[in-house]
């Protein structure tokens, strides 16, 4: 049998219609030679593959970082490629993803992401504003605004061999973000090469109301703070560079722009659940020689 051109892994759960229409978009607009795998956490058995040639795991296991690495594992192509249930993705979008791993020093790269249709004075929706193909080889270089999931891709022998995403991170996790970085900064420190692509792209979906986007800062705050801390801990002070950016986006710039606007600055939440995850990342056990944290301790 031969290796698949590339392997899209999506991670999916308790989303049956935003899953349908993601399907209906790449059997659209992916070659028939890309395997396409989707992982499935749902509660129930309701959801099944669009078409014959999406391979269709259903898992008890529960974390979108638990999902992706099985989907890592049981992808095929040396090179893999996600998006979210919520997204559709446009034609090419594949190749483009796949392109930068010609260079063989790269094994991440992020995609462009756009938003869907939505009433914006409701609340909003996630994006990704690529708009030029830059190459990141250093640790000071990384800024963690740029680049989100639900367009990436990963070779996949690299991210195995630095054990996947830290399942301690990200959605359903104890940590519920800060994964895409995380890997992003092991990769860096490893001597891997990032690429941002423009050219690819995907529509998202995922719209949420003002409140929850407040808890999804939060939450990224406790996430982020968490990875940077367990990256600290372990000696490399490279990522101090980027920990610093993370700390200005969430914090600095936002009270800036609310003083200039003659507002009360409300970045307090967001301080105190960075405090959180830098804290309780300080604490947490950790693989060494991976990077990732130790599973906690039952009983």
């Amino acid at each position: 049998m031969s290796v698949p051109a590339a392997s899209v892994v999506v991670c999916t759960r308790n989303r049956p219609d935003d899953l349908e229409r993601l399907l209906v978009s790449i059997e659209s607009n992916v070659a028939d030679d890309v395997e396409v795998i989707v992982v499935d956490q749902s509660d129930s058995a309701s959801v099944r593959a669009a078409s014959a040639r999406v391979r269709h795991i259903r898992t008890d296991t529960v974390g979108l970082s638990v999902a992706r690495n099985v989907g890592l594992r049981a992808a095929t192509a040396p090179i893999v490629v996600m998006t979210d249930d919520d997204c559709e993705v446009t034609p090419g979008w594949v190749e483009h993803m796949s392109a930068p791993f010609a260079d063989e020093t790269v094994a991440l790269a992020y995609g462009r992401v756009t938003a869907g249709p939505a009433d914006w004075s409701m609340g909003f929706i996630p994006i990704s504003d690529i708009r030029i193909r830059r190459r990141i080889d250093r640790l000071r270089s990384h800024d963690p605004r740029v680049g989100i999931g639900a367009n990436m891709s990963l070779r996949r022998d690299v991210a195995l061999a630095i054990g996947g995403f830290d399942e301690r991170l990200g959605a359903g996790a104890d940590f519920v973000a800060g994964e895409e970085i995380d890997m992003a900064l092991r990769l860096l420190r490893r001597g891997h090469a990032i690429m941002l692509e423009p050219g690819a792209e995907v529509v998202h979906h995922g719209f949420r109301t003002f409140e929850q986007g407040r808890q999804l800062v939060r939450g990224y705050a406790l996430g982020s703070g968490a990875a940077y801390a367990k990256l600290l801990k372990c000696g490399h002070v490279g990522v101090g560079a980027s920990f610093a950016r993370s700390v200005s986006g969430l914090l600095l710039e936002p009270t800036i722009g609310a003083i200039r606007r003659k507002e009360i600055p409300r970045v307090l939440g967001r301080a105190r659940y960075l405090a959180a995850g830098v804290w309780r990342g300080f604490r947490a056990p950790v693989d060494r020689t991976v990077g990732n944290f130790r599973p906690p301790a039952r009983g």
